[in-house]
């Protein structure tokens, strides 16, 4: 579930990201524009609102230091379960898991 919100927020970064580029809306109306190209509207519409601003490079800010924040968060517990974990074949899920989350802190931080 977590890792599916962090997939979610990135993909909302890179909608955002395209509709810098093309300039689809003016910043009055672009939460209302980008939210419902999403493949959860409803989410990204929460997401982008409680950024509190519609400033583009804001909204982009705004998502890419909460996927960051909630892979760190994702990351810290796939890490911690893989450690306490006695059954060997969880223990590689969670590893496995872990090993993505890191992959996605990493991507996060060079955004």
């Amino acid at each position: 579930m977590a890792y599916n919100s962090c997939l979610i927020i990135i993909t909302l970064t890179g909608v955002l990201l395209y509709t810098i580029i093309s300039n689809a809306a003016s910043s009055n109306d672009i939460v209302s524009t980008i939210y419902p190209k999403t493949s959860k509207a409803q989410f990204c519409s929460s997401v982008l609102k409680s950024a509190d601003t519609t400033d583009l490079k804001g909204l982009v800010v705004y998502t890419v230091n909460l996927a960051h924040t909630n892979a760190c968060k994702s990351l810290t517990l796939a890490n911690s379960l893989a450690k306490t974990t006695t059954n060997p074949q969880l223990k590689q899920r969670y590893s496995s898991c872990a090993e993505s989350y890191d992959e996605v802190v990493g991507d996060t931080e060079n955004a």
